[in-house]
């Protein structure tokens, strides 16, 4: 789903993501095993191209389910944040994001994102619930969650697998509710 609007915080900006945001750099994001090793969503054996990450956008811009917006810091392409699927009956949907560019990691900027986003699905879509979930290990995603107000909601054992393949991780769930987060501004 084409999200038209641009959302501002300080020099972060998030736009909805299109074919000449899908470059080189991108993709080598994505083929990156120390950015990628928590990507559940781009986790496979086969490198990542440009082709690919164009079809990727291309699938979540026709979905009526989600949202994809490139994260840009002064102007700069540095990660991805997808809202979706959105359950418009339940008024609840999933987040996850990712900061492909490492000099801009525990920098604030997936807070900032993320507070955005909540924003956006609790003012303009009337959402109820937000859902996020990450591997045990990546605690600067935890951290983020924790700080917008996400509640830690539970556990899957043994769900995640990182570094292609290796050892079996938890799964970790978070929630966050509208009444939730306007509580906490």
């Amino acid at each position: 789903m084409l999200c038209e609007t641009v959302l501002k915080y300080d020099n972060l900006e998030l736009k909805n993501l299109n074919e000449k945001n899908c470059t080189q750099r991108y993709a080598d994001w994505l083929n990156n095993k120390t950015v990628n090793q928590f990507l559940s969503a781009h986790w496979n054996k086969n490198p990542e191209t440009i082709l690919s990450c164009r079809n990727f956008v291309y699938e979540i811009n026709i979905s009526k389910h989600s949202i994809l917006w490139g994260i840009f810091v002064d102007d700069i392409h540095i990660g991805n944040i997808k809202l979706g699927p959105i359950h418009e009956i339940y008024k609840h949907a999933d987040v996850s994001y990712f900061i492909g560019e490492q000099s801009y990691w525990q920098k604030g900027y997936a807070v900032k994102a993320l507070r955005l986003v909540c924003f956006y699905a609790f003012n303009v879509l009337n959402l109820n619930r937000l859902n996020a979930g990450c591997c045990e290990l990546n605690i600067p995603s935890k951290k983020a969650l924790l700080k917008v107000g996400f509640v830690f909601e539970g556990r899957i054992r043994k769900e995640r697998i990182i570094e292609y393949g290796g050892e079996y991780f938890d799964g970790e769930y978070y929630g966050l509710l509208c009444s939730e987060f306007y509580a906490g501004c």
